[in-house]
Parts: structure tokens; C-alpha cells; sequence
């Protein structure tokens, strides 16, 4: 089991960039908590919280946008970026929706980020760069395993042959929803890395689970790019990892071998 509000360092290669992973448990918010964070959040944030249906879903917005601002200005001077106040930070989207800072703090190191929650639980992947290195290619996510989630009907839609195979060769149904819920968050991870989220083929890539050692916490899977014609020069890696039987998480990062580490984001 993981407690919450706890840190995973990751060196994803020798030499690469250390990313760092954050994982935050959500619990009930007291009246001054829940003022302190609307203070650091902006007027459109502010409005996209308020435009949810319930209190619980508005509490829980507010709190997964005010701990980003909280983490990144810890992060940012824990790294001796610079001293940024959480609620100075602005953010901007990619054409596909992926976030990134838009005021960067200092203009000496970048830093990159990226976010998903579940439940209770969020999840924030954070590292820097100098600012004439290109911005890194890595996505995060954490899902929920659920009990009513058809998950052989899902598969044969957005699983590739070679997953498939793979789940359908478990032996129980247990062990194949278990399989399901991995592959899904490595898939996401993955597209998130990308930039460009579901307009990916999810059937375009593979996670190869074959000989795979599970054990407790992280470890990696590999991932393999159909038709990619930069197979030769650049490689994906994959962590996933439990925080408990119910939730699990992921970490994808292209790769190129230069000494910055990642692929860079794509443009279009």
C-alpha cells in the first residue's frame, strides 16, 4: 500500500533527465482550505470548477488545480529554478489539449508537466530543461479498476492483435480485468505523451506483457510503435505501477539517446 502525498523519483535512462512522480490522496476540505485554494486559482479556473454539477465534483477541481499550483512552486524551488508563488502560475493547451506552463519561472530551465486523477487520487509527472532543448515527450496516468466495465468488448475495439492475444490467453476473468485496467492506463499514458491524446490509433502501438516479472510497486513494460520510422533512432518505455488492488498508474517517455533524453513533443 501507498500512504498519500508521497514522491517516486525516475530516471528513465542513464544520463536521461530525472522525472519526478507525485501522488496525492484527496481528503475532505475545511472552509479555510477550500478558501485558500480559490485564492490561488484564476478567474477562468474558477468558472470551469464552478460548472460542475455536484459540491463534491466543484471540491474536487478545485483541489486537483489548487495542488498543481502547490507542487509546481515546490518543485520549482526545490530544483533552485525559482521562488514562483502558486497562484502566479498560467497554463495554455497543445491543438490536442495537452497542458503546458506558459509563463515559465525562470528562463534558464523549463519545466514540464503533466497530470491525471482518479477518484481520490491524483497524479502530477513534473521534470525540467534547459529552454534550447525541446520540450519532452511523457504522459502519466492512474485509473480505477471497475467491476462493470465490459472489458473484452473494449479490448477487441481499441486493443492492438498483440494485447489481445495476450489478454484473452489469461486465465480467469479476474486476472484478464486486472490486464485490462493495466493496459488501459499504459495506453493513455502513452497518448498523453504524444500530445495528442485520442486522435492516436490506440491500435497503432503495443504493450508487450510476454515474460513481463510482476512485482510489488514499478516496473517496466515494453512498448512497441507500429510503423514507426523512427523506430531505429528513438524508443518508448514504460513504467506502471499499484498503489493498492484497486488503482494503479503509469508512466510513458519516448526516448532518443541525445543527452536531454526525451523525443520532443510533436507540432501539428
Amino acid at each position: 500500500m501507498w500512504d498519500k502525498n508521497m514522491r517516486k523519483d525516475i530516471v528513465v535512462y542513464k544520463n536521461a533527465q530525472k522525472i519526478e512522480l507525485h501522488f496525492l490522496k484527496q481528503s475532505q476540505l475545511s472552509d479555510s482550505q477550500q478558501q485558500h485554494f480559490i485564492e490561488l486559482l484564476t478567474k477562468d479556473e474558477l468558472e470551469r470548477v464552478n460548472g460542475f454539477r455536484t459540491s463534491e465534483m466543484k471540491q474536487h477541481a478545485l483541489w486537483v488545480r489548487a495542488s498543481l499550483r502547490q507542487v509546481l512552486s515546490d518543485y520549482s524551488q526545490r530544483h533552485n529554478i525559482a521562488e514562483f508563488e502558486p497562484n502566479k502560475w498560467k497554463f495554455d493547451k497543445l491543438k490536442y489539449g495537452k497542458p503546458y506552463i506558459k509563463n515559465q519561472p525562470s528562463r534558464f530551465q523549463h519545466i514540464e508537466f503533466n497530470l491525471s486523477h482518479s477518484g481520490e487520487w491524483l497524479l502530477i509527472g513534473i521534470t525540467h530543461r534547459k529552454p534550447d532543448n525541446q520540450p519532452f515527450a511523457f504522459g502519466v496516468d492512474i485509473e480505477r479498476e471497475r467491476s462493470n466495465t465490459n472489458v473484452m468488448t473494449i479490448a477487441k475495439r481499441y486493443f492492438s492483435e498483440l494485447e489481445l492475444k495476450q489478454l484473452q490467453a489469461l486465465a480467469c476473468e479476474k486476472e484478464q480485468r486486472q490486464r485490462f485496467f493495466d493496459l488501459w492506463a499504459c495506453k493513455e499514458s502513452f497518448i498523453k505523451a504524444t500530445g495528442k491524446g485520442l486522435a492516436t490509433d490506440l491500435t497503432s502501438f503495443s504493450y508487450d506483457f510476454f515474460g513481463v516479472q510482476e512485482p510489488s510497486g514499478f516496473f517496466k513494460v515494453p512498448v512497441i510503435v507500429n510503423n514507426d520510422p523512427l523506430s531505429k533512432k528513438t524508443s518508448w518505455v514504460c513504467y506502471l505501477g499499484k498503489l493498492d488492488d484497486v488503482f494503479r498508474f503509469a508512466l510513458s517517455v519516448k526516448y532518443t539517446g541525445s543527452n536531454h533524453g526525451y523525443f520532443p513533443i510533436p507540432d501539428e
